[in-house]
């Protein structure tokens, strides 16, 4: 008997949204299938998946979890020990840096540093 597949699915295979433990239990033949699909707007209501690409970063976050929310969390409490005493945040910023980059260093492997410093 041959499977289905909910056109959600095929559309977070298309655009790389959804775990690898997962993917691996779908044939590889239906993988390549849908991530070389040029025409992915074909599939009636596709429209309405367009919401979930434009939050497709956070899907990715939280595939990653808990790590990734692990490491936001760390970049965002510095962030928060840092401010919550603070009158001017420029200044009180400048004079962190140090615990800003140390918060960044220790997060690198998970936290891309382009949006460590965004955060910031």
């Amino acid at each position: 008997m041959r499977n289905s597949y909910h056109t959600t699915l095929k559309e977070l295979v298309h655009h790389n949204l959804i775990p690898t433990s997962f993917v691996g239990q779908i044939p590889k033949a239906n993988i390549s299938r849908w991530k070389n699909d040029t025409n992915i707007n074909r599939f009636v209501g596709s429209d309405i998946n367009q919401i979930a690409d434009n939050h497709s970063e956070l899907i990715q976050t939280l595939n990653e979890y808990p790590k990734m929310f692990y490491a936001y969390g760390r970049l965002v409490n510095t962030l928060t020990n840092i401010i919550s005493c603070a009158n001017d945040f420029n200044t009180t910023i400048r004079d962190a840096k140090q615990k800003v980059v140390d918060a960044i260093i220790k997060t690198r492997d998970i936290v891309p540093v382009n949006k460590a410093v965004k955060l910031f």
